[in-house]
């Protein structure tokens, strides 16, 4: 029994610095650097933004109808989705959308190739990825792109929030969420973010 003490309370303390450690010693290290610059919302780059779609059919008038009413200028917003495997009549819906690009494969190989393949089409220097069941606050692409104004940066994290959480499990993931973008914004104060939600992300497409 004594010779398991030793490894169990080193992984006990390996996994506390995980998930509490590492985000005290980030505001601890917050706290002494200075804040960011705000960005400056008039940098407009040309965007894609790219939308696996698995058999999203119930939720895709909603995903559009948000795409749509985004601050930001049209003529700079590239809608991309990939409907690798869908089944349900994803790509169907999306091809009668003139202002939406479809890419659809009979073959679902997964979420990280349809994003990798969509890659290869393109065109834009900022690329923004969210997800169908995700819906964006009306800003979301404007205040993530205006952060490419400065050369350095190579990835800006969306925050993501629960927003029908009710108790329970529901509420859980909320607050878990509010504390892992708490922790980005610290880690953001050096110019540095380790990880970022799948559902909102976006990177320099260089």
């Amino acid at each position: 029994m004594n010779g398991w003490a030793a490894p169990f309370w080193f992984a006990l303390a390996l996994v506390a610095y995980t998930y509490v450690g590492y985000g005290l010693l980030m505001g601890l290290w917050a706290r002494l650097r200075p804040p960011r610059p705000p960005v400056a919302d008039d940098y407009t780059p040309p965007v894609t933004l790219v939308i696996p779609a698995y058999n999203e059919a119930p939720v895709l008038a909603a995903k559009l109808a948000n795409c749509r009413q985004l601050d930001y200028p049209a003529d700079k917003l590239t809608l991309l989705f990939v409907t690798d495997g869908s089944t349900d009549g994803t790509e169907a819906i999306l091809a009668r959308e003139p202002d939406v690009t479809v890419l659809h494969d009979p073959v679902r190989r997964g979420k990280p190739a349809a994003m990798n393949r969509a890659m290869r089409h393109v065109q834009t220097p900022v690329t923004i990825f969210s997800d169908a069941n995700t819906q964006l606050n009306r800003a979301a692409v404007r205040r993530l792109a205006a952060y490419f104004a400065d050369p350095s940066v190579g990835c800006v994290a969306g925050e993501k929030r629960v927003v029908d959480a009710d108790a329970g499990s529901g509420a859980g993931e909320s607050l878990y969420w509010r504390y892992e973008s708490t922790v980005k914004r610290w880690e953001s104060r050096e110019g540095n973010v380790l990880g970022a939600a799948g559902e909102l992300s976006a990177t320099r497409t260089s």
